[in-house]
């Protein structure tokens, strides 16, 4: 019989979260119609001991794990995943989130009744101190979804969308092997493009983890920053190639977002590197979201770089001393 949905789920030293999150999705009242595929990215701590002491009390499901002998990458080992599913439909998991007990059941029954080929669901967001509820609604227009994710009003993030296994096979969709941050943003994009039928199931279901250790939480390595500036690129050429009505506010929108990263939460080299990358983007500063004085110093940064970067450094000096000060929290927010 063929599993109603296939969870693809890749993990890399995640042996703080990986119980918590596993024993959530076996716990799903469709769980035993499903297969769970659990892909290790060559992990190095406890994982793989904690993974194997869980299977054992859910010998009755169908559970299938495949070992990367070295690390690879989050792309990579979501297309090995890929690769050995069979599900009718399929959904992505990150290893230290956690789900609600009627995820599968609430995403899959919505999406058999009205045959879509992508359903979405909202998202609780968890800090160590609170958590707080996010919508991420989805239009019927695809090409307006494509827009809402490139102007940050929804996200690309894949463990929030149920997808149509054939419309992945169809379209021989996969990973980009090289580039392993913003990658899910380019895959969302392009399933959106092949889709037909889209719907939105306004219920949180999902539990996102905001921890130090995900890759959105550190400091921005050039050679972080070089992939993104890869996603820009795969981005354009698809839309060109294939004549994507694409909003350019919502593309300069991206551009923006992308920008804030270079200048506030990466290294020297790459704010050198990059900071006059994509001018364009500035036609959406002040629609962007965040901090007058985050726009004060990019507005500066345009006009006056000398005072801009005086502004920045301190900036970044203050922020540094803050997280220091509470560097046993897994999450210290941003500075206003």
């Amino acid at each position: 019989m063929i599993p109603k949905v296939s969870l693809l789920i890749a993990v890399y030293n995640a042996q703080n979260y990986i119980e918590k999150c596993l024993v959530s999705i076996f716990n799903n009242s469709l769980i035993r119609d499903c297969e769970v595929i659990i892909v290790n990215d060559g992990s190095t701590d406890n994982t793989m001991n904690i993974i194997n002491n869980i299977i054992k009390d859910y010998s009755s499901l169908k559970i299938q794990i495949i070992n990367h002998p070295v690390n690879k990458g989050i792309s990579q080992t979501r297309n090995t995943a890929l690769q050995n599913a069979t599900g009718e439909y399929i959904i992505f998991l990150d290893s230290d989130d956690w789900v609600e007990s009627n995820y599968l059941s609430e995403l899959y029954n919505f999406a058999k009744q009205n045959d879509y080929d992508i359903v979405g669901c909202d998202l609780i967001h968890e800090y160590p101190e609170y958590s707080r509820n996010e919508s991420q609604p989805l239009l019927n227009d695809k090409i307006e979804c494509i827009n809402d994710m490139l102007s940050c009003k929804t996200n690309g993030w894949l463990w929030i969308k149920l997808i149509k296994h054939k419309l992945i096979l169809d379209n021989q969709l996969s990973f980009i092997d090289k580039i392993n941050i913003m990658e899910d943003l380019i895959f969302s994009a392009k399933v959106f493009y092949y889709s037909t039928k889209i719907g939105y199931l306004q219920l949180p279901l999902y539990h996102y983890s905001h921890n130090q250790g995900s890759t959105m939480n550190k400091v921005l390595t050039i050679d972080k920053a070089n992939q993104i500036v890869l996603v820009e690129k795969e981005l354009r050429d698809f839309f060109n190639e294939y004549n994507i009505p694409i909003n350019p506010s919502s593309f300069e929108y991206f551009k923006i977002h992308v920008k804030f990263k270079f200048f506030f939460k990466s290294n020297k080299e790459v704010f050198s590197k990059y900071i006059n990358i994509w001018p364009e983007a500035y036609n959406q500063l002040h629609n962007y979201k965040t901090s007058k004085f985050r726009k004060l110093i990019i507005s500066l940064l345009q006009k006056n770089k000398f005072i801009g970067k005086l502004l920045l450094i301190n900036y970044r000096f203050v922020k540094n001393i803050r997280n220091k000060m509470n560097k046993n929290n897994k999450y210290t927010g941003e500075l206003v």
